[in-house]
């Protein structure tokens, strides 16, 4: 059982120090990203997990240090894991709220073109019209 314990200490230990050390997550994919995040959150579970194998003898007057203290690895794993998973679906949202933007943008310029030919085209029909008209008043007065 010990040695069960202390594997699962190793590995959430190892997998801890890997992520830890990469650098390269803010420069990754969302989805990569999400997962470093939740790999992080359960290495820091594996560990408290693992931690909780050991549990100091009873006339301790500190045990009760050690058991607040997996705990609150545990927590922290869980609080990590999900702030990481959080942050990537803010950040797809974000990224939705872009393209959002950047299609509302695309109408908008659209919609400001067609308005630009309309008035050219209105323009031109008042020319004409003021043409017509002219033209009827010089025959008029001819």
């Amino acid at each position: 059982m010990l040695a069960a314990i202390n594997a699962v200490t190793v590995l959430g230990y190892l997998v801890l120090m890997s992520l830890l050390l990469d650098h390269g997550t803010h420069a990754a994919e969302p989805q990569i990203r999400q997962f470093k995040f939740a790999s992080l959150g359960v290495a820091f579970m594996c560990f408290g997990i693992g931690r909780m194998g050991y549990v100091p003898p009873a006339h301790d007057p500190d045990q009760w240090i050690f058991v607040m203290e997996h705990f609150a690895i545990l927590i922290f794993g869980a609080i990590y894991f999900w702030t990481g998973c959080r942050n990537t679906h803010a950040e797809e949202r974000s990224g939705m709220r872009r393209q959002e933007e950047a299609e509302m943008n695309a109408l908008v310029s659209l919609a400001a073109k067609r308005l630009e030919e309309e008035k050219d085209k209105l323009v031109r029909c008042r020319v004409a019209v003021s043409r017509q008209v002219c033209r009827r008043r010089s025959r008029l007065t001819a």
